[in-house]
Parts: structure tokens; C-alpha cells; sequence
């Protein structure tokens, strides 16, 4: 009887303990779907004025035998017209009708058809991956940044039917709790991808910056040439 009662209690304090990291998680993945919206090329090509965003990404591809990390400085630019991606080594805007893409150090600008399936800052990376996580984690961490600021941690797992789809294992959202900013997202890639692994750290978001009126017009002048700045580049048509 004496062990009876003690199960009871154990089951007492247990099932209060589910029910509140049950709700935690849920809290967590909401506020993540939150902060994903602010990085979301779908959600951001809705919107009326432009938002431009800088951040570093550092990645790993599958391919290379040696598994070396590589940084670079990203850009990009998003209206509800087109979306812009500048890298070290290349610069890609499109629209509705068309694409440019600038590969910068072999002089060449290919003109096709238009790229927006490509406009996510994770390549196919949609909200409806938030469908197949599960959180594991989700807790506060020192702020890289700040002296009296932590910062949230939600880590998740991506379920088999979400592999799949996205040829994502899992995903680690690290996020600024007073106006739930994005700070940093890193992903690690299912053996399909290209990738191993990509860490994303946002550096700047500005809405309201001014656009081009179209692709064309970023990249040519009124005659349909090169602009001056692609002096010595080579225009190649694949539309």
C-alpha cells in the first residue's frame, strides 16, 4: 500500500512535469515560427516596401574531402517586384520576367529565365518545415554581444517525412527575446544535400530600402548594354 501511494505521487508530480514542457515547446516552435518570418522570402515579397539584410554565413560543403569551413558576407534584398543576392562571387537579381546572374570573377553575366524559386536564404527552406520538428531544447544562452542580454535557444529535430522534403536533420534558432529577432540559425543537411552544414549569423535588417523598378534595369541601360559597371563582362541570353 506504502509503494502504491508513492507511485501515485510520482505520477502526480510527473504529469504536471509532461503537461509543462509539453507547453514550453509549443511556446518555443511558435516564437521560432516568428523570427523564421523575418528571413521568409514569401513573407517578405508580400510586403509593400523593400527589406534588405546582411549576415554571414559559413558552410561546409558535402563534396569537399576535407570538410573546410568557408565564410563570406551575404546581401540580400527583397521587394515585393524581385529579390537580390549578393556574394563574394556573385550577384543575382530577378523578377517576375527575367534573371541576371553576374559571376564576378569569370566576366560574365547570364541573362534567363526567372529565378524567385531560388529567393529563400536556405535554398526550398519554407515555414512548413515547422510541421515536422520536434523541440528538444529550447532555453536561455549568454549573448555573444551583450554583457547583460541572453538570448533564446530552440533546437529541433526534423522528422523523416520533413527530410525528405527538405534534406534537413535539424535546426538550432538563436534569437533575441525582446523583439524576437533572428540572430543566428544553423542547419545541419541530410546526406542528400550539397551541404553538410550552414551556420547563418544576421548582422543587419533594413526595411524601406530603394529597388530597382525592374531585374533589366539593374544590370542594363537604356540601349539593353551592359551598365558601366560591368565593363568587360560578357552578356550571355539563356531566356
Amino acid at each position: 500500500m506504502k509503494q502504491l501511494r508513492i507511485l501515485s505521487l510520482v505520477i502526480l508530480v510527473i504529469v504536471p512535469a509532461l503537461g509543462m514542457a509539453q507547453v514550453a515547446s509549443e511556446v518555443c516552435l511558435t516564437e521560432v515560427r516568428t523570427a523564421f518570418k523575418q528571413i521568409d522570402a514569401g513573407e517578405l515579397m508580400k510586403q509593400n516596401t523593400a527589406t534588405q539584410m546582411e549576415y554571414r554565413h559559413t558552410y561546409v560543403m558535402r563534396a569537399d574531402k576535407e570538410k573546410k569551413e568557408v565564410t563570406a558576407m551575404e546581401k540580400r534584398v527583397y521587394s515585393s517586384k524581385m529579390f537580390l543576392h549578393d556574394s563574394p562571387d556573385a550577384l543575382e537579381i530577378s523578377d517576375a520576367s527575367e534573371a541576371f546572374n553576374v559571376r564576378k570573377f569569370q566576366y560574365v553575366v547570364y541573362r534567363t529565365r526567372p529565378t524567385l524559386s531560388k529567393a529563400q536564404v536556405v535554398p526550398k527552406l519554407d515555414p512548413g518545415i515547422f510541421d515536422h520538428c520536434t523541440v528538444r531544447e529550447c532555453h536561455f544562452v549568454p549573448s555573444p554581444h551583450h554583457d547583460t542580454l541572453s538570448y533564446k535557444r530552440a533546437y529541433m529535430t526534423v522528422d523523416e517525412a520533413g527530410q525528405k522534403k527538405y534534406q534537413v536533420k535539424n535546426l538550432e534558432f538563436i534569437t533575441n527575446p525582446l523583439d524576437t529577432t533572428l540572430v543566428f540559425l544553423n542547419i545541419e543537411f541530410t546526406d542528400r544535400s550539397l551541404y553538410v552544414k550552414s551556420r547563418f549569423e544576421f548582422m543587419e535588417m533594413e526595411q524601406g530600402v530603394e529597388v530597382p523598378g525592374s531585374a533589366k534595369a539593374a544590370i542594363l541601360d537604356g540601349e539593353g548594354a551592359l551598365k558601366a559597371e560591368y565593363k568587360g563582362f560578357t552578356l550571355q541570353d539563356y531566356r
